[in-house]
């Protein structure tokens, strides 16, 4: 995802959710996203040459161990996920303040 800016990033979010390791410029939301090495690459620049050599890095299918981080990664941001932090905080905004 050589993108100039991302709020959120879905697509790799979505990418993750697939078990698929995701190469992304280091902005927005796929800061938050991607985790570096883990599951993916965040890559700080757009340079073509930068992207081509992280690329050919892995020619021949990301590491193994990178798959499964990045499947693990989207499980956690399934609709499942979302909708227990949502009620979590819900519940925390719901106690009563201390005077």
């Amino acid at each position: 995802m050589p993108s100039r800016h991302e709020t959120y990033g879905l697509v790799a979010a979505e990418a993750l959710a697939c078990g698929t390791p995701v190469f992304a410029h280091d902005v927005g939301g796929l800061r938050t996203i991607v985790n570096d090495g883990v599951d993916g690459r965040l890559l700080p620049d757009l340079d073509p040459v930068h992207w081509a050599e992280a690329l050919a890095r892995v020619q021949h299918g990301a590491p193994l161990a990178w798959r499964s981080a990045a499947a693990q990664t989207g499980a956690h941001r399934g609709w499942d996920a979302t909708a227990r932090t949502l009620l979590a905080l819900y519940a925390r905004l719901e106690q009563p303040r201390a005077a």
